[in-house]
């Protein structure tokens, strides 16, 4: 029974130690939405093979790559040397080509 009572504590332990690790401190679109803002040149258009195969964007100027997935279809339209703009607040992104075309590529994840 002991042994029982031992191997029930270790996995509710290997639990909390799991949930913890995946929620972690990953803030939500919906945050990233509120406080992100930039405009800027994409550098590279790539699919992130390490997390479930999500397009993402380099874009000159920030720290880490963004996750085109969250914008469907952003990234058909998009090319390598396209404007991006990000305003802080708004829940959508717009691809603007050299020839001044444009698109807005609202989020799909709340």
């Amino acid at each position: 029974m002991k042994k029982y009572k031992i191997l029930l504590y270790l996995f509710l332990i290997m639990q909390i130690i799991f949930n913890n690790n995946c929620t972690g401190n990953n803030e939500s679109i919906a945050e990233y939405n509120e406080k992100s803002e930039f405009s800027s040149v994409i550098l590279n258009i790539y699919i992130d093979t390490k997390n479930h195969h999500l397009y993402r964007f380099k874009i000159e100027g920030l720290e880490n790559d963004f996750y085109s997935a969250y914008y469907i279809n952003s990234w058909k339209y998009a090319s390598i040397g396209d404007s991006i703009i990000k305003k802080k607040g708004e829940p959508f992104i717009i691809i603007k080509k050299g020839d001044g075309s444009y698109k807005k590529f609202e989020t799909q994840v709340k």
